[in-house]
């Protein structure tokens, strides 16, 4: 009877995986959305679920379709306020706790002659604080370039539209997936997406000294939160089909309810063989020790944002895997030189494949001519100048280089000391949002 109930609440995880993670369910829910949207006689209720619906939708078909539906209705209402979104009391909270920016970083100074500097806002709640908290954002963004950056796939699109309906010029959203860029750029035309991804694209080698693999003391390493989309369990479920003397480690942090009890009594459930060590909010400096002493890095999502914990584990060396057909955006760094996809019908075998050809490929080589922060910051500059050029707006000056670690940095201390004029001058005007310290405490 108590191998019959294990059973059952092991069918019972994947089952709610399953569903949750649904492409068809999600364009079935965006299908219903719409049609929602048009028998709604409230015009900012119509506005909300057609949004929402659009947000929702996977296809490019089906989006494409939503968009221009949207559009038609939209421009026989073009005086409704925009709707609020449905993440808006979660949005509060941070504000309630902090008002002022966190994980955002000034890259450039604005210039003469209408040169702009550019503010790179990370992540949704972000963006909420700055729209909340400055009355003439539309002033903001036609003297700074305001980079939108994204924390996941699909973003927040009902937070776009009232962003978009305070400001007037071109809007720069970080997608956090590649395919996102298109769907961002179809939902409005003032929308434009640079060539690089939101947070993982940012990655310094200069913090990795991989380990020769021999001396590797970890075979499978997985830095992730204890939240239920990490889905820890399918690792969990590999490993009962694995050797019972592989050396594993997890490291992560509890998110909402989710602690790393919760994770020790899965493997219980899972009567997981091995000794897993399990290690909590570890500073940076240890999560990236334990990522260059990994032959594999594990990243068993099927959705989230880009990932940077997938991108680090390239610069240190481990041969990475992700699962097939996850819509995470790091995932596009699988290749021959990095790593392998993990199928979910023999995660077992996948990863043991994986593990014993770890010591043939070259992951930290193949990221550090790929992906660097460098590289991003080349593709970023080039593509803020050609806006810059396209307005006719002068650019005589680059963007600070920075890095990810674990929020967005200034590679050179020279170029915060250079800045904090800036800093300063946003925190006199602004005080709310702009705190005079943001380059040195942007840490939450």
């Amino acid at each position: 009877m108590e191998q019959m109930r294990t059973a059952a609440r092991r069918l019972g995880i994947r089952i709610k995986d399953d569903l949750k993670n649904s492409q068809a369910l999600r364009n079935a829910h965006a299908l219903a959305l719409q049609t929602a949207s048009w028998l709604s006689p409230n015009p900012v209720t119509a506005q909300c679920r057609a949004v929402t619906a659009f947000q929702r939708s996977e296809s490019p078909q089906l989006w494409k379709w939503m968009g221009a539906a949207r559009e038609n209705r939209e421009g026989a209402e073009a005086n409704t306020a925009p709707p609020p979104s449905p993440s808006t009391a979660r949005y509060r909270g941070y504000l309630t706790q902090q008002s002022q920016l966190t994980r955002s970083i000034i890259l450039k100074a604005p210039g003469e002659h209408g040169e702009r500097g550019v503010l790179m806002v990370q992540f949704e709640y972000n963006w909420y604080r700055l729209l909340h908290g400055i009355g003439d954002l539309d002033a903001l963004a036609k003297q700074y370039d305001i980079l939108w950056g994204t924390s996941w796939s699909a973003t927040d699109y009902l937070l776009l539209k009232a962003i978009l309906a305070k400001t007037t010029g071109e809007m720069y959203v970080l997608p956090s997936h590649t395919s996102e860029a298109a769907k961002l750029q179809a939902f409005h035309p003032r929308i434009q997406c640079p060539p690089v991804l939101s947070a993982s694209d940012w990655v310094n080698p200069k913090f990795f000294a991989p380990k020769p693999h021999a001396e590797r003391s970890t075979d499978i390493l997985m830095v992730a939160n204890w939240a239920p989309f990490k889905r820890h369990f399918e690792l969990f479920s590999a490993l009962r089909e694995m050797p019972a003397d592989l050396r594993v480690t997890l490291i992560g942090q509890t998110e909402a309810q989710y602690t790393a009890e919760h994770i020790r009594q899965m493997m219980r459930l899972y009567r997981v063989p091995q000794q897993v060590t399990v290690l909590e909010s570890l500073p940076i400096d240890e999560v990236t020790r334990h990522q260059c002493d990994s032959k594999v890095a594990l990243i068993l999502s099927r959705r989230e944002g880009s990932c940077v914990a997938a991108v680090e584990a390239l610069f240190a060396g481990a041969a990475l895997g992700m699962r097939r057909g996850a819509h995470v955006g790091s995932v596009q760094y699988i290749n021959e030189e990095t790593g392998a996809l993990i199928s979910g019908t023999q995660t077992a075998a996948d990863l043991m494949a994986l593990l014993e050809r770890s010591a043939t490929l070259r992951p930290h080589e193949w990221a550090a001519r790929n992906i660097s922060c460098h590289v991003s910051l080349g593709k970023l500059n080039t593509f803020l100048r050609e806006r810059a050029v396209a307005r006719n707006l002068p650019w005589t000056m680059d963007l600070a280089p920075f890095h990810w670690r674990p929020y967005p940095t200034y590679s050179e201390p020279a170029d915060l000391n250079r800045l904090q004029l800036v800093y300063d001058d946003l925190h006199r005007r602004f005080p709310e949002v702009f705190s005079h310290d943001l380059g040195t405490t942007s840490r939450r």
